[in-house]
């Protein structure tokens, strides 16, 4: 027992060691660059595309949400049991070191019930839903699920119960639990809408994405390291700009607490093989880069933490002109 638990320990402290020795390399890469430099960096990778002819879906592309983002079909969620005419939905998985996500467009209205369908039959213990039912007088999602306490709707076979709904102690993200029942079968998902997210900027906070994947993977955790992770659904309107950028903070994490380097254009490029156009605008990307500075921060030596600070005023600045530049062309 005293044996297991030194071990134990020793392998905690390595990999801190390992995670910090990450950090600060990638601080000192990143504060060496100007946030210029990361918008001629996106414009590089921006047109990468898995080297995959993608399907086209005949008839079921009308289920697609835009004509221009079509769905990656070697990592495609397909609907169970369907007849192959009908096993369509614009969802893509994507895995990463402790974490399988479905990542989807916001369900259309003649899609809502495809949508419950593949909750329920891959078990999805969580949504993180990053946009709001409307932006800016334009409809990006469906109404899909019931809002009030008590609630219940009925999306083909699947009947979905609000259970209760609340507020995270996450600001701006709104906690509702709902009750999937299907084929007499029922089981409880958590559904987490943080509407801080503006479709044409990015947040101010850093770190708040970390921490609603955490909320989100510790609702689902399995009891036992022997059960498969439960997969968790990341929905924006597109399901590729604000849903690949959190996935791909994500993704960096993993890598971190592994002991990788962490070469973002790499893990876009990765991304982009599990879902196509995921991230889509250099706001994006350098908002990607700085939540991974800002993490990377946390365990820096005081002078790394100071050169973090110093570079993510700049990088502030520079998005604000960046957006007033655009907004008067």
């Amino acid at each position: 027992m005293g044996n297991d638990q030194s071990n134990t320990a020793k392998s905690s402290n390595q990999e801190k060691k390992q995670e910090k020795r990450v950090s600060v390399k990638f601080i000192k890469q990143l504060t060496s660059k100007e946030p210029s430099d990361l918008v001629e960096e996106f414009r590089e990778i921006s047109n990468y595309k898995a080297a995959v002819k993608e399907a086209l879906h005949g008839k079921q592309a009308v289920k697609n949400r835009y004509r221009d983002i079509e769905c990656h079909e070697p990592s495609r969620v397909v609907l169970k049991g369907r007849d192959p005419q009908d096993d369509y939905i614009h969802a893509n998985w994507v895995t990463t070191n402790n974490q399988r996500y479905i990542l989807t467009q916001a369900p259309l209205g003649h899609t809502i019930d495809d949508f419950w369908f593949m909750i329920a039959t891959e078990k999805v213990g969580s949504i993180v839903m990053l946009c709001d039912l409307v932006e800016e007088g334009q409809r990006k999602c469906a109404d899909y699920w019931p809002h009030d306490d008590g609630g219940r709707a009925h999306y083909g076979d699947v009947t979905v119960e609000n259970v209760s709904v609340g507020h995270s102690t996450l600001p701006k993200v709104q906690v509702t639990i709902l009750k999937v029942i299907h084929n007499k079968k029922s089981h409880l998902l958590n559904h987490y809408q943080w509407v801080g997210w503006p479709d044409d900027g990015v947040p101010e906070d850093c770190f708040l994405p970390s921490k609603l994947l955490d909320l989100a993977r510790d609702s689902v955790k399995p009891m036992t390291n022997s059960q498969p992770p439960v997969p968790i659904v990341v929905h924006c309107s597109a399901g590729v700009g604000r849903t690949g950028t959190l996935v791909a903070i994500d993704m960096a994490r993993s890598r971190m607490a592994s002991g990788s380097s962490l070469n973002v254009p790499k893990i876009v490029r990765e991304l982009r093989d599990q879902r196509t156009h995921a991230i889509q605008g250099p706001l994006q990307y350098i908002y990607l880069n700085t939540c991974i500075l800002q993490i990377c921060g946390e365990s820096a030596p005081p002078a790394d933490a100071l050169s973090v600070q110093k570079w993510l005023e700049k990088c502030h600045t520079f998005i604000n002109d960046y957006k007033e530049a655009n907004l008067n062309r």
